[in-house]
């Protein structure tokens, strides 16, 4: 986990340094304006798919008594957590980066505030993505098992 925050920071400090070099302000634009409603979206949209997947996963486990997914309720629950504390992360940042005092007294205030809305977004896009990793991880145990 440590590793793929790590990563996020990277390339969210990359697209942030880069978009100010090239004095872009559409990725800035776009984030502090649409980040809260996309991450909500989200949201919503990973509730849904983990209430999916957790019915799923109760219908394998009475099918087949040896399987446990004790691990997997723990991590689509985590995941669910993060995505809120992201929201959460988002709101604070937004609040910052339009504070007076905090632009006066910080340098490079807008490169931090950038870098830390891209973090949000890019680790909000991998939470779904890891969700729609294990949609196919079940579609494909569930083909596995109708061959045998």
């Amino acid at each position: 986990m440590i590793k793929n925050i790590s990563l996020y920071l990277v390339i969210a400090f990359a697209l942030a340094y880069s978009s100010e070099a090239l004095e872009s302000s559409f990725l800035q634009t776009f984030l502090t304006s649409n980040l809260i409603n996309i991450l909500i979206t989200l949201l919503a949209i990973n509730t849904a798919t983990v209430s999916i997947l957790l019915s799923k996963l109760n219908e394998i486990a009475e099918k087949n008594k040896s399987f446990s997914f004790d691990e997997t309720y723990t991590e689509l629950k985590k995941s669910l957590i993060e995505q809120i504390c992201l929201i959460i992360l988002a709101v604070i940042v937004g609040i910052l980066s339009s504070s007076k005092i905090i632009q006066c007294h910080l340098s490079h205030c807008q490169l931090i505030m950038d870098t830390a809305n891209i973090f949000v977004f890019v680790y909000s896009i991998d939470i779904l993505r890891d969700t729609g990793v294990a949609i196919f991880s079940i579609i494909n145990f569930e083909v596995k098992n109708k061959k045998k």
